[in-house]
């Protein structure tokens, strides 16, 4: 090989250091450049993600608010009611103890005058018979007012936890679902506070203000009704829940042992104790 040939190569082979050298500071130029743009792609989406749930948080604190100010007018308007049954019962005590002493007025003086016993006797019936009357009007008119009440109560209770749902976003029994309906049934008689529906499973929830032991069957009888009442959800899986304000804990276990989640507020927040569900 001659000089000639010698040159060429080594300037073939120093074009190529060179080329391999540009190129590689070229694709680590391009490297930080993508790695710098994924950076500002990612804090801009953690940033509209903070944003998002700033915004939901806020729209349950008014939520959760709203309904806190509903509870504590049904808290003071059972106050009320409860002072209205005690003075009603003291009134109705004391219509009694008068109506006991005018009898014994009249026991005396009929002894004295049996023409005059009749008529103040007649006169006691009537006066009896008016205050039966006025005391079964007071407590027909209570038993409406305390009947107002409670039915207040179970409809705050369905509006919260139904809206807790919707703001959820339906998330519920380890899955997701596509919408929460309120039905009642057409064929059998029976009524769903609401229900979670997807493609494959229908989760029933049973709303109380304040749960009771004969809830727990009232809740497993909706499962047949309901594949009866909309037989184009015959085939899905099906989920049932108990959600109340109140439930004490003798309740809960009874439900964990028939396989119904509990749902209830703990500390302003819809909580989900579904360990033990069971598939129905």
């Amino acid at each position: 090989m001659n000089n000639t040939e010698n040159s060429r190569l080594s300037a073939i082979e120093a074009f190529l250091e060179s080329f391999i050298e540009k190129s590689a500071i070229e694709s680590e130029r391009r490297r930080l450049a993508f790695e710098q743009e994924i950076q500002q792609s990612r804090a801009a989406f953690e940033q509209e993600i903070q944003q998002s749930r700033a915004a939901f948080e806020q729209e349950m604190q008014q939520s959760r608010a709203a309904a806190d100010e509903k509870m504590q007018k049904i808290r003071d308007a059972q106050v009320e009611t409860d002072q209205l049954i005690k003075r009603l019962q003291a009134e109705a005590a004391d219509a009694q103890t008068k109506a006991a002493k005018a009898q014994a007025e009249v026991a005396e003086e009929s002894k004295r005058n049996n023409q005059e016993i009749r008529a103040l006797q007649a006169e006691t019936d009537r006066q009896i018979k008016k205050s039966q009357a006025e005391t079964d009007r007071l407590i027909k008119a209570l038993t409406e007012q305390v009947t107002g009440i409670s039915n207040s109560n179970g409809i705050v209770a369905e509006d919260y936890f139904f809206n807790s749902f919707h703001k959820d976003k339906l998330n519920f029994f380890g899955e997701k679902f596509d919408k929460a309906i309120r039905g009642k049934g057409s064929i059998v008689n029976d009524e769903y506070d609401f229900i979670l529906i997807n493609g494959k499973t229908a989760g029933i929830v049973e709303v109380k203000y304040k749960a009771r032991k004969d809830d727990i069957p009232k809740a497993l009888k909706k499962v047949n009704t309901f594949r009866i009442n909309f037989p184009e959800y015959k085939n899905h899986k099906i989920y049932l829940a108990i959600a109340a304000f109140s439930i004490n804990i003798t309740i809960e276990n009874e439900c964990k042992k028939h396989g119904i989640a509990v749902i209830k507020q703990e500390g302003g927040k819809v909580v989900v104790y579904d360990n033990n569900l069971k598939a129905f």
